[in-house]
């Protein structure tokens, strides 16, 4: 999530698990501890423009990292805390910030290598969007009123409210998901997986719903709001690119085929083609409007020269008509017809 939210998260859970610890220090280091993992956002290369990407959210965010990483931070900041505090609380303190980076990312759609050695998978529970400012708001508003008082019971309350906004998130995921499944079933749209929802940005109750059927990758968008009946914003098919497809695209020994595998594995393997740009791969995942598939991001490929490797591209082009489509999208706007995919 963004870095302001890590760092109320970091600042919060430091103070509750630490509540004899001066509020200012605990405060300070969890925050500090709970933004630092994003760090990786520096490992990157100018012959390599896949590397950010597969870096991103990697072993800093992993679970089995956490000491690692907070003794790295806590080393850093030791020549300006050792007058004031002993190198234990330090390490504490800070660690305890930073065990909270991963486990909030992982409740986005991004993915997270969590398991990290252990597992390469990216977990992506998919119930909160990247920026949520109901649940950035309970976390800073916890802080600031724990600040002004030795007791910490209004910071346990509005923190116990923000756990409670991702466990509706979870369950507003999963309503989407169903609701997407029997509007297929309605449809009767056959050999349908891989049914996914994911939260728009600001926002619980407007999802993108991703799907799969043979050699398409799909998308619609589910307004599911909890004042009004949920409702459907038709979307559209691509045609979906996968590995054993990607061989002919390339040789398995060249780097552009290894590039696009590790494409493949960053976009959790929902990769299709974009209509009207050739030799331009998509992470179908993602769009500004939920129910689109005009790309946010993509690998630029070059078949003819496979051993170049993949250009790692943004695309995401937003303007006043996207943002006033999107938002009347929120106010549950808009046509709700949805036409059987093809």
């Amino acid at each position: 999530m963004d870095p302001v939210t890590q760092a109320a998260l970091g600042a919060a859970v430091t103070r509750l698990v630490k509540p004899n610890a001066s509020a200012g220090a605990a405060f300070f280091l969890g925050a500090v501890g709970g933004m630092a993992p994003d760090l990786d956002v520096l490992i990157r290369s100018s012959s390599d423009s896949l590397l950010a990407i597969e870096y991103h959210r990697h072993f800093t965010h992993s679970l089995a990292f956490i000491p690692l990483g907070g003794l790295l931070v806590a080393g850093i900041l030791w020549p300006l805390f050792r007058k004031r505090m002993p190198w234990r609380e330090l390490y504490l303190l800070v660690t305890i910030g930073f065990a909270t980076h991963g486990l909030l990312d992982a409740c986005t759609s991004y993915g997270t290598l969590l398991f990290w050695p252990f597992s390469s998978e990216r977990i992506a529970w998919s119930n909160i969007a990247i920026v949520d400012p109901i649940y950035t708001g309970l976390l800073i508003a916890g802080c600031l009123v724990s600040l002004k008082s030795a007791s910490t019971n209004k910071l346990k309350a509005l923190f116990a409210m923000s756990c409670a906004y991702l466990v509706l998130g979870l369950i507003q995921r999963l309503d989407a998901e169903s609701f997407a499944a029997k509007e297929l079933q309605r449809q009767n749209v056959k050999e349908v997986f891989a049914i996914s929802a994911k939260p728009t940005v600001l926002n619980l109750w407007l999802w993108r719903v991703n799907y799969s059927r043979p050699g398409l990758h799909c998308v619609m968008a589910v307004y599911n709001p909890f004042w009004d009946e949920t409702k459907v914003y038709p979307g559209a098919c691509t045609k979906s690119v996968s590995l054993d497809e990607a061989k002919l695209i390339a040789n398995e020994d060249s780097r552009l085929f290894k590039d696009i595998r590790r494409f493949q594995w960053f976009s959790q393997g929902v990769v299709g083609e974009v209509e009207g740009r050739e030799n331009f791969l998509s992470d179908i995942r993602y769009s500004i409007l939920p129910n689109s598939l005009e790309p946010m991001w993509g690998i630029e490929i070059d078949p003819e020269n496979p051993d170049l490797g993949a250009k790692y591209q943004f695309t995401r082009e937003t303007n006043r008509e996207k943002f006033k489509i999107f938002t009347d999208m929120l106010k549950g706007q808009g046509s709700f017809v949805s036409p059987t995919p093809p």
